[in-house]
């Protein structure tokens, strides 16, 4: 001790010690709980140890029936059926006796599958099939494209004149082409033949003329150099929004002049007259010239036909229907029917007979919104759980209100045109193809302030800063959180700390503070560098070694989200995060009349690569030589793929300073609206299952829907008004194109949000119940099923005892026998847990039940013969396991009150825990007085209100002959688990519950003493500490009855010489286990009057 002090004159130094400080608390043992849940973190064992974590971590239960909003596909999937882990949670946490480990069932295929994908698809995915000459067969994706009608304009008188005449006939002896607008000369282009060595060029000669050197040139490379010598004067600042179709002999200059909407065409018939030899000796050639109006229209919604087909009903543009017996179809322009962008939908079956005709329309508040009178249920598309009265052919799937909106602004009757276009690209992938397994949300890359000259900025090249990904998997997270980036500010003295700072805030998505990260950088040596505050470790399925590999650098501190960082972080240590960049879209594209050939968005060339098709021609005539039927003459149309809105103005939403507005996405139905967006979770969707790479990092025929920074923000501060405007930096007019990014923080302006998107469940969207039990046979692997992986994936989690220490195990609701046997044998390998299962053959809930069964109650009910015979050929002999019969049925009282058929199990886990909780774990959790099923788990759990069937005596003594446990219903006392045994055939003490969970505890116990002395000398000493530590534990717990008696020996007997010579302690423990009174037998004797009863 003197060695730490080094007084050099005298003095006193007090210092305190604290040695009062208590070590954390050893959590105790509780179950494994295996199953779906609303959100949560995939396949992976989570410990929690109180119901508020439980549902802020997997969401509340969910009780089933309908989906909690009614619509199953915003819903997701599984949401019609009951989520019965939790319940089981629920019940577990409600005697607050010891946490629960949860995890979470999704799918996940194996790495090598064969068949049995995860995910869903329509039933084929495919192109159409034509079947008669009056329909045909569509299993797709259709996209409802709308347009204004007004955008798709007819031909119209020439709007250009030529030479001196302004007439439509070249009198090419002048060698001159003026090109007008409204009478007013734009640019001169002039052709010139005698300046050889500048042939097949074109030069600028003047503020608004180009010469063109076009001698000795054929008709093709004629047309190739008038094209050329246009994109010179758009070069040139001339000309602008001009775009070009060049197929050789045919020139279409698209919105020319800087108002869009114009069109002219430049035709040539190849003859030599048209060489420029005949141009020459002045031989007159005629070029026809039209107007054309471009219209920009978006996609609306997304229809997935199962079977069958789809069409809109109504007026062809083109005049050719009458009305409501006009055509019906896809691939052909239709006018709306009525207000609000109101359209008839027809759907076909398979035989091609109309089923059902549809009127919707696009206003929230109609009886007649999209939403509200479109199916958008897919469980009825499935043929093999809903009854052919109920079957539906389709169901609505995205809808994009707002987007349309934006783009479409018609509301009367006859003022939109739509038109349904299969959605799949020309590599044959269906939008509709999501095989693949779960996937955790993501947040685009956020991207760095411009460091450089305005001019040229492009958001997509900014430096990548670092992107988010959410810790749960699935979908549900992404609509219920967005993250914010706030608080940004520049290195105070760059000379002595260079990093600027920033805050990342995770937010509810009404906008409260779930978590806040403060004074951020990207100093990678600093604490409060981004990924080391948060944390960026992931885990990844080694399915060679059947267990969960850890990756990355700094532990997750958050509990919603970790960070990813760029292979190279931001040159500028001053960067900050100034924006980001939208999910992946696919790129929009063009439709011209008379050609077959879909256009690039600014119909430039020809579009191979754009997502949708002209299938189901057989619905309404011939396709040939066009892309799509109708539209009025000579019409020119472009779509757009949907994409959220971001914050404009810094007064929407009426907020109180521009400056401090949170600009990025503003997920609400309108400008002028703080309502909440409920289209925002299909905007966030993840692409088809081919395209995942495309949603962060798109490329070739995808695009970012859109990119959002702060550099494009334009500010007038003597009006103190702010305006997101994308390009607005590179044209010069944003804040930070001609002021510093000091400036703009000076303002107050430093708060933006984003999204997180492309979340997956990984499941079958079609299936109420995604786990049924008639989608797993015995016979499946995991290569063939992916439900069947899932589950072996989640049980191999939680098989390593030392990884996840529990001493119960159960996958309610999951009664395949080849599924609880499996984890039958878990629980007989690990050895300290009691496996909980369900029966067979005891009650189908309608989730799970058949087209066939679904209305016959009584035979989904079960029966006591059927569980008993079902169970004797299994030929379990364990005492790690242990069964109940029959379901019960209790109250939701975490929802709406609703009444809720669970599996025993449940039941049983809700008597352990109330058990657990008033005595110890070696009591049966059986008989009235802690075997009652009333509040399970206690006061906070589900209420029993009653059994799937009444058990008599017989029954209840014939189902526990076999090792199943009752659950019987008295008039007085109520549900009553009313036995006790486990599945060891042999009798012992072990075929009882309570001395199998006597057993447990005592072995976790010992062995942590046991563990304490490992590497200890192995003399009597260590042997002496041992039962000095031992004994206690065994005394104690006769002196609360779960012992009789008990004896441990640790000597020379038992520890010999040799048995030291091999690093070996050898202990033997005798223990007289409590037995449970489960028969009381009592004469009733009656004597004579004189009898002596001493």
């Amino acid at each position: 001790m003197p060695r730490k002090f080094d007084f050099i004159s005298p003095g006193i130094e007090l210092t305190e010690i604290d040695n009062s400080v208590l070590p954390p608390a050893r959590d105790n043992d509780g179950p494994i709980i295996i199953g779906r849940t609303r959100k949560g973190p995939a396949l992976k064992p989570i410990k929690i140890r109180s119901l508020d974590d439980y549902i802020a971590v997997f969401g509340r239960p969910n009780a089933g029936g309908s989906s909690p909003s009614g619509d199953l596909w915003r819903d997701g999937a599984g949401a019609s059926a009951p989520t019965y882990a939790s319940y089981a949670a629920q019940a577990w946490l409600a005697g607050r006796t010891a946490p629960v480990t949860m995890v979470r069932l999704l799918g996940t295929q194996h790495a090598n599958p064969t068949t049995g994908h995860a995910g869903w698809q329509l039933e084929n995915s495919a192109e159409a099939t034509v079947v008669d000459a009056t329909h045909a067969l569509n299993s797709t994706a259709y996209g409802l494209f709308m347009v204004d009608s007004g955008q798709l304009g007819t031909a119209g008188t020439a709007a250009l004149a030529f030479g001196s005449d302004a007439g439509s006939v070249i009198p090419y002896d002048t060698q001159t082409l003026l090109v007008e607008r409204n009478s007013v000369v734009q640019v001169t282009f002039t052709f010139i033949d005698a300046d050889t060595a500048k042939n097949g060029t074109a030069e600028k000669t003047g503020a608004n003329a180009i010469t063109i050197h076009n001698f000795g040139l054929t008709p093709t490379q004629f047309m190739a150099l008038i094209e050329t010598a246009f994109e010179l004067a758009i070069t040139e600042g001339m000309l602008s929004d001009v775009s070009f179709d060049n197929t050789g002999l045919t020139l279409n200059i698209f919105n020319l002049s800087t108002t869009a909407g114009q069109t002219i065409e430049m035709t040539s018939d190849g003859t030599n007259n048209f060489s420029l030899d005949a141009l020459a000796l002045n031989v007159e050639r005629t070029i026809a010239v039209a107007t054309k109006s471009v219209g920009q229209g978006a996609l609306s919604a997304v229809l997935y036909c199962n079977t069958g087909s789809l069409g809109l009903k109504g007026t062809l543009t083109d005049g050719s229907g009458t009305g409501a017996t006009g055509q019906a179809g896809s691939c052909c322009f239709i006018d709306s029917v009525g207000a609000n962008k109101e359209f008839t939908l027809e759907v076909k079956n398979e035989s091609g007979t109309v089923t059902n005709t549809i009127n919707f329309n696009f206003n929230r508040n109609s009886g007649k919104y999209i939403r509200k009178v479109l199916n958008t249920n897919p469980t009825l598309t499935n043929d093999n759980i809903t009854e052919a009265s109920n079957k539906q052919s389709y169901w609505l799937g995205e809808s994009f209100e707002r987007f349309l909106s934006t783009k479409v602004t018609g509301s009367g009757v006859a003022q939109n045109y739509g038109i349904l276009l299969p959605l799949e690209d020309n590599s044959d992938v269906n939008w509709a193809e999501r095989r693949e397994g779960f996937a955790a949300a993501e947040s685009g890359w956020v991207i760095a302030n411009n460091s450089e000259a305005f001019a040229g900025y492009v958001a997509e090249q900014q430096a990548k800063m670092f992107r988010v990904i959410a810790l749960q998997e699935g979908d549900q997270i992404q609509g219920e959180i967005f993250i914010s980036v706030e608080n940004m500010n520049l290195p105070p003295n760059p000379e002595v700390y260079a990093y600027s700072t920033f805050d990342i805030v995770i937010r509810s998505i009404d906008g409260n503070a779930l978590e806040r990260y403060s004074n951020l950088s990207m100093d990678e040596n600093n604490v409060n560098f981004v990924a080391r505050r948060i944390g960026d470790m992931y885990q990844t399925w080694d399915t060679d070694k059947s267990r969960w590999r850890m990756y990355g650098d700094y532990p997750n501190l958050s509990d919603y989200i970790r960070v990813v960082m760029p292979a190279v972080l931001p040159a500028a240590k001053d960067a900050l995060p100034f924006g980001f960049l939208g999910p992946g879209r696919p790129k929009g594209f063009g439709i011209l009349d008379g050609d077959e050939n879909l256009k690039s968005f600014d119909l430039s060339d020809d579009f191979a690569g754009a997502f949708v098709k002209n299938g189901d021609a057989a619905q309404h005539g011939s396709l040939s030589g066009e892309f799509a039927h109708g539209g009025p003459p000579a019409f020119a149309v472009k779509f757009e793929f949907p994409k959220l809105e971001l914050r404009d103005s810094g007064t929407e939403g009426f907020a109180a300073n521009p400056y401090q507005a949170m600009y990025g996405i503003r997920p609400k139905i309108s400008d002028s609206s703080n309502l909440h967006d409920n289209d925002y979770i299909d905007y966030l969707r993840g692409l088809p299952a081919s395209y995942r790479s495309q949603l962060v990092t798109p490329t070739g025929n995808f695009e970012h829907s859109f990119t959002f920074s702060l550099d494009n923000l334009v500010i007038n501060t003597p009006n103190v008004t702010v305006v997101h405007t994308s390009g607005s930096h590179a044209d010069g007019s944003a804040y930070t194109s001609t002021n510093s990014v000091q400036d703009l923080l000076a303002l107050g302006v430093s708060n933006w949000a984003m999204p997180l998107f492309g979340g997956y469940d990984g499941l079958d969207i079609k299936e109420k119940e995604p786990f049924r039990t008639g989608l797993m046979q015995s016979s499946d692997t995991k290569q063939t099923n992916y439900l069947k992986n899932s589950f072996d994936q989640a049980v191999e989690s939680i098989a390593d005892e030392e990884v996840v220490p529990a001493n119960l195990l159960l996958a309610p609701g999951l009664r395949n026998s080849h599924l609880t046997n499996k984890l039958i044998a878990t629980a007989d390998s690990r050895q300290d847990v009691l496996a909980v299962v369900d029966l067979e053959n005891d009650y189908l809930p309608a989730a799970e039940a058949t087209s066939t069964n679904i209305g016959d109650k009584a035979a989904r009910r079960g029966s006591v013969k059927d569980a008993i015979d079902g169970l004797k050929t299994r030929n379990i002999d364990s005492s790690f396991a242990c069964t109940f019969y029959p379901w019960v049925q209790i109250t939701d009282r975490l929802g709406g009150s609703e009444l809720v058929w669970v599996p025993s199990s449940i039941a049983a886990l809700g008597a352990m825990a109330k058990s657990d909780s008033l005595t110890d774990v070696w009591f049966a959790p059986a008989g009235f007085n802690r075997g009652g099923l009333g509040s399970l788990g206690g006061p906070s759990g589900p209420t029993v209100v009653q059994a799937r069937q009444r058990l008599d005596a017989k029954d209840r003594d014939d189902l526990y002959a076999v090792g199943i446990n009752p659950i019987a219903s008295f008039p007085n006392e109520g549900l009553v688990v009313f036995g006790q045994k486990t599945l060891q055939q042999r009798p012992s003490a072990l075929d009882r519950i309570n001395v199998r969970r006597l057993m447990l505890y005592l072995k976790r116990e010992i062995g942590d003493v046991a563990k304490n002395t490992l590497f200890q000398n192995n003399v009597p000493a260590t042997w002496a500490d041992f039962k000095g530590k031992a004994e206690p534990i065994l005394s104690d717990v006769k002196n609360r009855f779960g012992l009789t008696d008990y004896k441990l020996i640790l000597d020379e007997t038992t520890t010999t010489p040799d048995l030291i010579d091999r690093n070996i302690l050898y202990a033997k423990v005798f223990l007289k286990p409590a037995r449970a009174i489960e028969y009381i037998a009592i004469d009733f004797v009656i004597t004579k009057t004189g009898a002596d009863f001493v």
